[in-house]
């Protein structure tokens, strides 16, 4: 399947909300899974990730759905890893956002106590992962780091609540930035 194909059957999931769980594998496929999630997005995202620097976060279009999001007024919390790599565009665009907008971002990093919890949750059978919920409703999670191997979906409840107590329970144990 072409990139063209791919984007046109996400783009349509994403706005009929379809419940099917789609799988991803690539940078260039994960921009677009994830600008639609940005793009569909009415109340909140959370999102796992490592330090945003991979090449996702550094892509056009992503950076530009992250924008874009913000500036309708989505509530976005973002936990990471590790430390951000400041000088990262999408560390960058979210410290140059302006007060009313930062305030719409919350940032924090894994303590090693959210860390153990995880560990001892066996996700992913111990590999690291990352993870966007959106809404209650859609999510993309990512098995494999390394070549951005994920399973996604619009409108699936059940995995997304699952995703979203991961994040509650770390993020409460985490540590702001």
């Amino acid at each position: 399947m072409t990139l063209t194909e791919f984007d046109t059957i996400v783009s349509q999931a994403a706005q009929t909300k379809s419940s099917s769980i789609l799988r991803n594998a690539s940078k260039d496929r994960a921009v677009i899974v994830m600008s639609n999630i940005f793009k569909t997005a009415k109340d909140s995202i959370n999102i796992f990730a490592n330090q945003f620097e991979s090449e996702i976060c550094e892509d056009q279009k992503y950076l530009m759905g992250l924008e874009d999001v913000i500036n309708r007024g989505v509530k976005i919390n973002i936990l990471f890893s590790e430390t951000p790599v400041l000088n990262s565009k999408a560390v960058q665009l979210i410290n140059n956002l302006e007060d009313n907008k930062k305030k719409l971002v919350s940032l924090k990093k894994l303590s090693s106590k959210a860390s153990d919890y995880i560990l001892n949750l066996k996700v992913n059978n111990g590999h690291s992962f990352h993870f966007a919920v959106a809404d209650h409703r859609m999510y993309r999670f990512e098995i494999d780091t390394n070549d951005n191997q994920a399973y996604f979906s619009f409108n699936d409840r059940d995995n997304a609540k699952k995703l979203e107590n991961i994040f509650d329970t770390t993020w409460s144990l985490s540590s702001s930035l």
